[in-house]
């Protein structure tokens, strides 16, 4: 028999208990939302799933390179007939203190690019802002090159490079 998921209640008691100063939290897990643009821009598909991520690193949550290209190639072959490529990936981490709750946050971009040869890091940050967190990963189409033909058209041909110095007759051909 299943478990019944109450976190959601530890979630709206947290929320309940703000009047005291919330203390910055490592994020357990991230969204990560794969976006594929067609050749003309447009988004065609776009998927959304949870990353679980590891929080015993001092600095904050990671979320490994590796498992980072792992979701891209995934993702790159997931919709087969088109190829896609990876065009950008897009991290977006909130990290305000909770002093300056009440100022306006205008002084750090909360959008940073990501790559697939680093870690994606998050620092610990408020409760409040960890379902906000994600990391956006946009996949292009790649366009089909002319000279690709069809595999089931192809036809083998067949060179044979003979001697031009065999003398042609009616016997065996002798070799000079």
């Amino acid at each position: 028999m299943d478990t019944l998921n109450v976190s959601w209640i530890q979630e709206e008691e947290k929320l309940m208990s703000l009047d005291s100063i919330p203390e910055k939290e490592p994020l357990r897990s991230v969204q990560i939302r794969c976006l594929f643009a067609d050749i003309d821009g447009t988004v065609a598909h776009h998927d959304k799933f949870s990353q679980e991520l590891d929080v015993s690193h001092p600095s904050g949550s990671i979320l490994s390179k590796d498992i980072l290209m792992g979701i891209v190639e995934t993702a790159k072959r997931k919709y087969a007939p088109k190829q896609y490529s990876l065009a950008d990936i897009l991290v977006w981490n909130t990290d305000i203190d909770a002093d300056a709750l009440d100022q306006e946050y205008t002084t750090t971009p909360t959008f940073t690019k990501g790559s697939v040869f680093r870690d994606v890091v998050f620092p610990p940050s408020l409760f409040i802002f960890h379902s906000v967190q994600c990391i956006y990963i946009i996949l292009s189409e790649k366009p089909q090159s002319v000279l690709v033909r069809d595999k089931k058209s192809a036809t083998k041909k067949q060179v044979r490079f003979v001697d031009m110095r065999v003398r042609s007759t009616r016997k065996q051909p002798q070799r000079i």
